[in-house]
């Protein structure tokens, strides 16, 4: 999945690092320029030890081979064409990233920067109410609109409690303010 759809998802929240290449990416999504200014910062603080980064390497062994079988893929000694290809990633931690950013000028990075679906963690997307609770708060007069700012339960979960046990809307009174 691209980046740009893990962050449009809210998936980014997952991971608890990036590539460099992925946070350049979504601190600078439209400014090629800035984006190779705050690449260079990146490496540069990653050579001083201001920010801290992990490296993973992975090299691939494989022979090179012709799907035609006249065609043969050798040295030139006659042993076959064994060959070999490194990729390194450098992955930076959110808590890392985070302290070093705050180190940097507001103008280094986007007004549209997309940085916050990743060191933003929302809040937890657990409700604190039980069905049983909401409707029980229900039963007793509360209003939605009450419910909801007391405890963070989304507005439509308390509906569809609501509507699933057939509740009338709150009486007006001291309660359903």
């Amino acid at each position: 999945m691209s980046l740009a759809e893990r962050a449009r998802r809210g998936l980014l929240v997952q991971d608890e690092r990036l590539t460099l290449q992925e946070i350049v990416a979504l601190e600078q999504p439209i400014d090629a320029k800035a984006r190779k200014r705050l690449a260079a910062a990146m490496k540069t603080a990653k050579a001083l030890g201001d920010l801290k980064t992990t490296v993973d390497v992975a090299q691939i062994n494989y022979v090179m081979t012709n799907p035609d079988p006249r065609i043969r893929c050798r040295n030139l000694d006659g042993t076959p064409a064994r060959r070999s290809a490194t990729f390194t990633t450098i992955w930076v931690n959110r808590e890392d990233y985070r302290i070093w950013r705050a180190t940097l000028p507001d103008d280094w990075f986007s007004p549209v920067s997309a940085i916050g679906k990743w060191l933003d963690i929302p809040p937890s997307k657990t409700e604190g109410l039980t069905d049983s609770e909401i409707k029980a708060r229900l039963e007793a007069g509360q209003s939605i609109a009450q419910i909801q700012r007391e405890t963070r339960t989304p507005k439509s979960r308390i509906q569809k409690v609501k509507q699933r046990n057939n509740l009338p809307d709150a009486k007006p009174g001291p309660q359903a303010r």
